[in-house]
């Protein structure tokens, strides 16, 4: 099956709104790192991996429920959004007042505590604007998507510049996210207002408890996913010190660009999966498979130069202060090659009314990386967090392969797999051989000759490019 001009547009504009959001959360992270050394790096890393966790839990999953539903009944997209909103108000309240409670329960530093005043605020303008997101990306807006979170970044990466070069901490920084967030969410209203439907806010208690019937498996996917990613690092502000969290953070931070962009592609095919899915088995197993060889061209080549490259890459971007955490890099690479894996195989597992499976994998690989985590974060430290979650990622990627195979369809990836290794294998080695020139020059050069080798060996066609940007709507 090829990709249609609307994956392509959609993807585009999801990656387009990744980079702004990206680029604006990068810059204050290195300011963070720069401006209040590891101890500030460590204190802001654990308040947004407690933000993620309530607002996971609050947001209840919803958004891969709406896409789906939304996309397949786009005439009940109003009555869908003011119920899935008012939902997610009551459960975002309901998590603001839990996050605070559990800083306090917790005994977290002043800082921390004063922070997760304003983080709460956040939480609860995010949630509803994850509901609006969801709407553009079932509608195949993805674009508009762009407009919101263009302007929250801008604002908040703005502000909160001047916000820490006039030696402010963390709780003003958050405060710069909580208003940020207002701004995004007016706008988002805005746009669906115009461009999408009449939106009104009339609750329907039957709308309500349909929602609430799906919700269970979703938000359990979403729950257990988030917790898996961020128990590394509460277990961590238990059992470690906060500049250990900071080194931890920074190198985190580095591998979660290439997560972001990752994500941006997973959103984009979810609702082009879900008609594969409709259409037959056959484009469903074809997309599938084009889905990971593009997730492959990106991921391992990335894994082989960042490798390589993690001390300079650390010095460069956060200071000599935080090239101790180059080991902790190394491990988080590898990390994302099974991490693209999962995305695209609970896209596929989700299209296919598999949501269930997904939950238990979900469920599985948190209790593996919480049980893992807490014994090995206990005698290693910051290395033991990042082995638990390198093997537990590697447990969630091995059950989404076995239910797939056993119940949907064989993956034939092999012979485009053994030709990207190949050209990242040999990219790596120049990538060695220039180690001594400047980072970004070297990277440039790098991914030059990695892009040449790929046509070399025909793992990446001049038709590849043509189909993904120019070929019509799949089905049309």
């Amino acid at each position: 099956m090829k990709l249609g001009k609307e994956i392509a547009k959609n993807t585009a504009a999801m990656l387009l709104a990744t980079i702004i959001r990206m680029s604006a959360s990068f810059i204050l992270v290195v300011l963070v790192a720069r401006k209040l050394g590891s101890t500030g790096m460590g204190e802001f890393s654990l308040i947004l991996s407690l933000f993620w966790i309530f607002q996971t839990i609050a947001s209840m999953g919803i958004q891969p429920l709406l896409i789906r539903e939304i996309a397949a009944k786009p005439e009940k997209t109003g009555e869908i959004f003011s119920n899935a909103a008012f939902l997610s108000i009551c459960a975002s309240v309901l998590m603001a007042v839990c996050m605070v409670g559990f800083s306090v329960i917790a005994g977290y530093s002043h800082n921390i505590y004063l922070a997760t005043y304003w983080m709460s605020a956040t939480l609860v303008l995010s949630t509803v604007s994850i509901v609006v997101q969801a709407i553009f990306i079932a509608w195949e807006k993805a674009e508009l998507v762009v407009v919101g979170m263009t302007w929250e970044s801008a604002f908040r990466l703005g502000v909160g510049i001047l916000v820490l070069l006039n030696g402010r901490g963390l709780i003003a920084l958050c405060s710069v996210f909580a208003f940020s967030t207002i701004i995004s969410l007016i706008i988002n209203l805005f746009l669906v207002h115009k461009y999408i439907t009449h939106f009104y806010f009339r609750i329907k208690w039957t709308v309500c408890k349909w929602l609430i019937r799906l919700v269970p498996t979703f938000a359990g996917i979403s729950i257990f996913n988030t917790i898996f990613w961020h128990v590394g690092m509460v277990l961590m502000s238990k059992l470690t010190t906060i500049e250990q969290i900071g080194l931890y953070g920074a190198s985190m931070r580095i591998a979660t660009v290439i997560k972001l962009i990752l994500q941006s592609y997973k959103v984009a095919i979810q609702p082009v999966a879900v008609k594969t899915f409709q259409q037959s088995m056959a484009a469903f197993k074809s997309f599938c498979e084009r889905s990971l060889k593009y997730i492959f061209l990106l991921t391992i080549p990335i894994c082989a130069g960042t490798f390589i490259l993690s001390e300079q890459i650390l010095e460069l971007v956060f200071g000599s202060e935080f090239v101790g955490s180059a080991g902790i890099l190394r491990i988080e690479v590898v990390i994302l090659l099974a991490y693209g894996v999962t995305l695209v195989l609970a896209t596929f597992l989700i299209a296919s009314r598999n949501q269930k499976i997904d939950l238990r994998v979900n469920g599985v690989s948190m209790i593996v990386n919480m049980v893992l985590g807490y014994i090995l974060i206990s005698r290693f430290g910051i290395l033991g967090a990042a082995i638990s979650l390198l093997i537990a990622m590697h447990v969630f990627m091995f059950q989404q392969l076995h239910f797939i195979t056993k119940n949907l369809f064989r993956l034939n990836i092999l012979v485009d797999t053994m030709k990207i290794i190949c050209a990242s294998c040999m990219m790596a080695g120049l990538t060695w051989i220039l180690s001594s020139i400047p980072v970004l020059l070297n990277i440039l050069i790098s991914a030059m000759f990695y892009i040449a080798l790929l046509f070399l060996f025909r793992s990446l066609k001049h038709e590849d490019i043509r189909d993904f940007i120019q070929m019509r709507k799949v089905n049309n």
